[in-house]
């Protein structure tokens, strides 16, 4: 009786679900980030995760396709962490204060992978254009509580998303260079301070949503 060999290729037992697989690559891309900022290489988040740099190119086509995957995951949560806001803060200012929370804290938990992920997200491209929509909403609402025109909330979030997101890439590159003495609670209540200067212009001051109503 002739014993034939095993031929190369994956050994015997379950395949590997392709969700998981890809759950796994991101999260070892994202840790390789952390580390090395966007020099990491494909070969690292393999060997992180355990595949071949073969598997990372068979659910990803590129670097740029992977981190614009992470990009997406993270500007989900981003998106959730707002829902949660709009949902339970009615005061308008703690929840322009709560957002931009939202954004400074994403930054705070791991500055370097933000400072990979904030160049993109800035293109309001995706995903990314619900964070948008969500200062859109609070403004419209307010200026709508307010008897005035709403025409101004969807340029005046994106402008104010920019300059947010803008500063908020400064603060974390001066985290990862250890130059940065500005605190979290600074930072957010500096930011909230600039948008809040121009919407109480147009008598923001006066407006109060209950939890759950309002934009």
């Amino acid at each position: 009786m002739v014993t034939r060999s095993r031929g190369r290729g994956r050994p015997p037992g379950p395949g590997v679900d392709p969700s998981a697989r890809r759950a796994a690559l991101m999260s070892a891309a994202e840790n390789a980030i952390s580390e090395q900022g966007d020099a990491f290489a494909m070969a690292d988040v393999a060997a992180r995760a355990g595949f071949t740099r073969s598997a990372v190119y068979a659910m990803f086509r590129d670097k740029d396709d992977l981190v614009d995957e992470i990009v997406r995951r993270h500007t989900a949560r981003i998106v959730e962490q707002m829902d949660a806001v709009v949902a339970g803060v009615g005061d308008a200012r703690e929840r322009t204060r709560a957002l931009v929370d939202v954004l400074v804290g994403w930054a705070d938990d791991d500055p370097t992978l933000a400072l990979t992920l904030i160049p993109r997200m800035q293109s309001f491209t995706g995903e990314t254009v619900a964070v948008a929509d969500h200062v859109e909403a609070l403004l419209a609402a307010g200026f709508t509580e307010l008897g005035a025109s709403t025409r101004p909330a969807a340029s005046w979030s994106r402008a104010l998303l920019g300059a947010v997101v803008g500063a908020v890439g400064w603060w974390a590159r001066g985290r990862v260079r250890g130059r940065s003495t500005l605190g979290r609670d600074d930072l957010v209540d500096d930011l909230t301070a600039l948008i809040w200067s121009g919407f109480a212009g147009a008598g923001g001051a006066r407006l109060n949503f209950p939890p759950g109503e309002g934009p």
